[in-house]
């Protein structure tokens, strides 16, 4: 019986779509078909900005979620993050969490980037877009928007690193 957009479980805006990949070279062909039907069923009763990928192993092979980005990007147009690209990690579950996280942030982050951008083109100033990562380092707003949730804890990130620009000390320098 092949399942349809109303038997794909939709729990709280998760779907889940039948195939497998397990540990031991044994690999369930995701249905497709189901995808479709669920994305689409998914996306004319809901006001969705992006979707996020988990597969149970996609750190060991990530085909299916790489497939799934794919189409669900050619069918919507939206954003779509996955699991495998945020941690190598074999916890599922925290995997599951942290790409749903990420997806999350991505409508957040679009609206800053949107902004900001709009800011310097308004003051002429032509230069490339930079946001701050959790441990301090930069990356270019387009990755930003891929992996939003590298950008957790800039804050403190970046009131740290004011600090010691302000202070004229390294991080490695002790104060004389």
């Amino acid at each position: 019986m092949q399942p349809t957009a109303a038997s794909v479980p939709v729990l709280s805006r998760y779907l889940t779509i039948p195939g497998a990949q397990q540990p031991i070279d044994l690999h369930l062909p995701a249905d497709l078909a189901a995808l479709r039907e669920a994305v689409l069923h998914v996306t004319a009763q809901e006001h969705i900005q992006v979707f996020a990928v988990s597969s149970y192993f996609s750190v060991r092979n990530s085909a299916h979620e790489l497939r799934a980005r794919s189409l669900i990007e050619e069918w919507t147009g939206l954003p779509v993050t996955c699991g495998h690209e945020l941690t190598s990690r074999l916890n599922s579950v925290r995997r599951a969490t942290t790409v749903t996280l990420n997806a999350r942030l991505v409508p957040l982050l679009l609206d800053l980037v949107q902004t900001l951008r709009g800011v310097l083109e308004e003051r002429h100033i032509d230069a490339p877009l930079m946001m701050m990562k959790g441990d301090g380092s930069l990356m270019r707003a387009e990755w930003a928007l891929r992996r939003p949730i590298e950008t957790i804890l800039s804050g403190p990130a970046a009131s740290v690193v004011g600090a010691w620009h302000l202070t004229n000390l390294a991080p490695d320098s002790q104060p004389k």
